[in-house]
């Protein structure tokens, strides 16, 4: 032992352990320069920085998915931007209450196109289209979309319903987005913000697999047609939500890691027109940074692990539902 401390102490002092020092001390300091910077920039970005005025983007903004959760949520915080709104979805009711509360509370212009986005027919495409003609329509929120009741294997699911997500999901988003470029691309101003999911971002989603691999469909798109669109001052943005209070995700109650719908639109509301990828809710983002700091072939597996026990957990469930209602 005190030979080989003699030895390491001897190539120190000489000008090839020197060297190897300096470089050593030199890549130190640069992991730290790079630690910090990204801790400053998170912090920046999540807490300081604001997002750009939606109103220099036009007048109007569409949402789709209005009734409830994020884009209930996205149009009152356009709305609070004096913008006016266009709501969009299946439920008449649902639509209406909201623009009654936009209007009286904000004092702008809401209409309300009631539509089935999962239907992808010319018929009802040119239908929605023909009520957003006339307007000019700064802001496209596509934020309707679906996923499977609860997680299964890919064959267990109903083939109808694994055709409406792909179409609602990917589909729709797309001719959507294809029906207000010309106007924005006209008036060289625009923004289309699409709504991802952080399981697009994760290695694998085993279960969910046809709905993860739409929202991977989502970002790529989104990240195309941003580089596409600057030419003509217009942008794409995505956003990717990880747990959010809403009847798709089925969680009930905010918390730390559960984003009310509110906080998630208000977070979002600082990203626009800045990343083309953003992951606005801070812990969301701390959460998506985790799982891609970790080896995919661990995550993979303790994914699996964890999808396989909320599978058999549901079918434990329906199994006791139907023991119930024999009983009766």
């Amino acid at each position: 032992m005190a030979c080989l401390c003699a030895m390491l102490e001897a190539f120190k002092r000489s000008p090839e352990g020197s060297a190897l020092a300096s470089i050593g001390l030199f890549l130190l300091a640069l992991c730290i320069f790079k630690f910090v910077h990204t801790c400053a920039m998170f912090v920046y970005t999540q807490f300081v920085r604001g997002g750009a005025n939606p109103r220099k983007f036009g007048e109007w903004a569409v949402v789709t998915g209005a009734n409830s959760g994020i884009g209930e949520s996205m149009a009152r915080q356009f709305a609070k931007k004096k913008m006016n709104v266009v709501l969009m979805g299946r439920s008449e009711a649902a639509l209406e209450e909201v623009a009654k509360s936009l209007r009286s509370s904000y004092g702008v212009e809401v209409n309300v196109v009631v539509a089935d986005l999962s239907d992808v027919s010319a018929d009802n495409l040119e239908t929605i289209a023909a009520e957003l003609e006339d307007l000019d329509v700064g802001v496209l929120v596509n934020n309707a979309g679906m996923s499977y009741d609860h997680f299964d294997d890919l064959e267990a699911v109903d083939a109808d319903r694994l055709a409406q997500l792909v179409q609602l999901n990917c589909t729709s988003l797309m001719l959507l987005t294809r029906a207000v470029l010309p106007g924005m691309k006209s008036r060289r101003r625009g923004l289309v913000l699409n709504v991802s999911s952080g399981s697009a971002d994760m290695p694998s989603c085993p279960l969910l697999s046809v709905y993860a691999a739409s929202k991977r469909f989502v970002d790529s798109f989104s990240v195309s047609m941003d580089y596409e669109l600057r030419t003509f001052n217009v942008r794409c943005q995505v956003v990717a939500p990880m747990y959010v209070v809403s009847k798709l995700s089925k969680f009930r109650r905010a918390s730390l890691f559960v984003a009310h719908p509110d906080a998630y639109a208000a977070a979002t509301m600082r990203f626009l027109g800045r990343e083309t990828v953003c992951w606005p809710f801070w812990t969301h983002a701390l959460m998506l940074g985790a799982i891609k700091a970790v080896p995919a072939c661990i995550f993979n597996n303790r994914y699996l692990v964890y999808a396989r026990g909320m599978q058999r957990a549901f079918y434990k469930r329906q199994k006791r539902v139907q023991l119930a209602k024999k009983d009766e």
